[in-house]
């Protein structure tokens, strides 16, 4: 079943909207944070410490802070909850609407999926450190990819969430 335009709509405006609130925290907490020398592969202020705290840290604060908007947004019929059941989409069996388990699965999928691989070719391909450039390059985009991935499956998530739907929802109004 395709997205309604909606749906598109609203997805693309919240993907934005995540894309600019996490360029300005990652830019942010980069510069301050990290110093402005060579960036060394491994220890505590390396790149793989790094790429794993971006992506648990991405995909924690994107359920954490965006579930109780789309919910709110889905109630006021900014955005229509979807009808998806367990029937007509089988990973719903496994799913949780409890907010902080869905954060906690988001942040174990994005360092299993997204960040591991990274951390592998880095480790396999790349030199034993890199420039601060390059390095606040990588994890400015590696956030961006993170929060890009994580912010339309939540938001889809929640829209199948019973209690994201409105008294209209509720009611059968249409």
């Amino acid at each position: 079943m395709p997205a309604s335009l909606s749906l598109r709509r609203y997805l693309i405006q919240q993907i934005a909207g995540a894309v600019v609130i996490n360029s300005v925290m990652t830019i942010a907490l980069t510069w301050w944070l990290t110093q402005h020398g060579k960036v060394p592969v491994w220890g505590e202020k390396g790149l793989v410490v790094e790429t794993l705290l971006a992506a648990i840290g991405v995909a924690l604060f994107t359920v954490l802070l965006a579930t109780p908007v789309v919910r709110r947004e889905a109630k006021r019929g900014k955005v229509e909850p979807l009808s998806w059941t367990t029937t007509s989409h089988a990973l719903l069996r496994y799913a949780s609407h409890q907010t902080w388990w869905r954060a906690a699965v988001f942040s174990l999928a994005a360092a299993t999926f997204l960040a591991a691989p990274v951390i592998v070719a880095w480790v396999l391909i790349g030199p034993n450190e890199v420039s601060f450039a390059t390095f606040f390059t990588f994890k400015v985009l590696f956030v961006l990819a993170v929060g890009t991935i994580v912010t339309p499956l939540n938001i889809i998530w929640v829209l199948t969430d019973r209690r994201s739907h409105g008294a209209a929802a509720r009611f059968g109004a249409t």
